[in-house]
């Protein structure tokens, strides 16, 4: 959408912030930025906000070599929680979703390596520190390679959203209005 904006609109300069999806969403209330791109939180209360849900997101467990007896298998969350677990930080969404599927199935899991990135995560499960919770999409050049495999659970793990969210009571600049134009389809 970046790419296709910039095309569309080559003097218009963008600026970009990269930070957790709650701390996006607290610099969209006190109006810091004009709109934001988060993963939806079913425990937040978005009514401040116009909320326009862009995809479905799947998250999965990837493995490198060193994990190769899990491949083509099946196992359950209560197997694979005995594993080094690598996952993101805490205050993030991804990680309140992954705290809230052990705990539905009841298991205390104290996760290895918490990381404030998913390509992190996927370069540790990679070189072999353990089994890295990522979303499909961010994983997918590197099953598709063969440098990770996605592990194969007993359980299914919901799918999540992936939103953008604009603030009812601040009015959009024009060049962002656009954006979302580009981002949404509307009139291309």
């Amino acid at each position: 959408y970046i790419e296709k904006y910039n095309t569309l609109h080559p003097n218009i300069k963008i600026h970009i912030i990269n930070r957790t999806s709650p701390v996006c969403t607290n610099l969209l209330e006190k109006g810091d930025v004009d709109l934001a791109v988060v993963n939806i939180n079913d425990k937040h209360d978005y009514k401040d906000f116009e909320v326009k849900i862009l995809k479905q997101v799947e998250d999965i467990f990837v493995g490198g070599k060193k994990y190769s007896e899990l491949k083509d298998k099946s196992i359950s969350l209560a197997e694979l929680s005995k594993y080094s677990l690598l996952v993101l930080e805490k205050n993030t969404n991804t990680r309140v979703f992954f705290d809230k599927l052990f705990q539905q199935h009841d298991l205390d899991v104290k996760p290895e390596i918490e990381l404030s990135s998913i390509d992190l995560l996927i370069d540790m499960a990679k070189i072999g520190l353990g089994i890295s919770y990522v979303t499909k999409e961010a994983a997918l050049i590197s099953i598709e390679e063969g440098s990770l495999f996605q592990i194969g659970l007993e359980e299914k793990i919901p799918p999540r959203y992936l939103g953008l969210l604009t603030h009812k009571n601040i009015p959009l600049p024009a060049a962002a209005q656009e954006f979302v134009s580009v981002m949404l389809g509307v009139g291309f």
